[in-house]
């Protein structure tokens, strides 16, 4: 990992995932496996300490160090700050939140939102994979019942897929928040079923045992992630990056991912409806 210097090193946490997706291949076996593991467990790579993180890996501590240098730190502690940073940010109440946003005007920083979301729309658009989307719409039409998991703002996607494929005649049901309930649920679920699963950084637990249940059981998987790295990227997965303002992640173009399957889905049920009419007429 040639090529970094000090003024290269990122301060944001999505920055720094966005170095360690891009150079994560050119990485010894070692700290290839540590790049895998800092990109799936943020808040572990935050709070623990280097020998709790050793245990954790089977890693030695200087290879964490290492891996921190290949990134530009002077050290390990300088990259973890950059994690923790991003964790004080999440714990952070509303009310906190708000009072540490920079002075604006209202209008700035809907300026601010609008020019997020147009910038992860276009990201969308350019880097969209249709065959995925096919595929996904193929299982979403065929399942008995669609089940959906997503917590957090996840849920709002998981509310609107609900309201959506109900009207269009597809079976739902929205797995509990609770684990212990959710992993009861699931075991209702079978091959004729699908589930679509949505979950972004730093990805909940229940979200991510419900993936790997049906991951586990070989069922139709669906699900709706920010990067090849998420512990959710198994099945069909949708990559979608939402940029954050003051702290505050934006949810639009993950609604128009959602919007997209629910209207395909819906198109291609009246063509196949119209085109069983037509057959039955001929």
């Amino acid at each position: 990992m040639d090529g970094f210097t000090e003024r290269d090193v990122p301060e944001q946490l999505e920055a720094l995932r966005a170095e360690i997706l891009a150079g994560q291949d050119k990485l010894p076996k070692r700290l290839r496996e540590i790049a895998h593991f800092a990109l799936t467990h943020p808040d572990q790579m935050a709070l623990s300490t280097l020998s709790e993180l050793s245990a954790r890996t089977q890693a030695p501590a200087s290879a964490f160090v290492r891996f921190a240098k290949a990134f530009g730190f002077r050290g390990f502690k300088d990259m973890q700050d950059v994690f923790q940073a991003s964790v004080r940010k999440k714990w952070l109440s509303y009310e906190t939140r708000f009072v540490q946003m920079q002075p604006s005007t209202s209008g700035s920083m809907l300026d601010a939102m609008v020019n997020s979301s147009v910038n992860s729309l276009i990201n969308l658009r350019d880097n969209f994979d249709h065959r995925k989307a096919d595929e996904a719409v193929s299982k979403i039409m065929s399942a008995s019942t669609l089940y959906l998991c997503g917590s957090g703002r996840s849920r709002t996607v998981t509310t609107y897929f609900e309201y959506m494929f109900t009207r269009l005649g597809i079976r739902t049901r929205t797995l509990s928040l609770a684990e212990n309930d959710a992993r009861v649920e699931m075991r209702l679920a079978t091959e004729q079923d699908a589930i679509l699963a949505i979950s972004f950084m730093p990805y909940r637990e229940v979200t991510k045992m419900v993936v790997d249940i049906a991951a586990e059981r070989n069922l139709p998987l669906i699900t709706i992630t920010d990067s090849p790295a998420s512990p959710v990227n198994k099945g069909i997965s949708m990559f979608v990056e939402e940029q954050d303002v003051e702290g505050f992640r934006l949810i639009s173009t993950t609604a128009i991912l959602a919007q997209y399957l629910a209207v395909e889905t819906g198109r291609r049920k009246a063509l196949e409806a119209q085109h069983t009419d037509e057959t039955a007429d001929g």
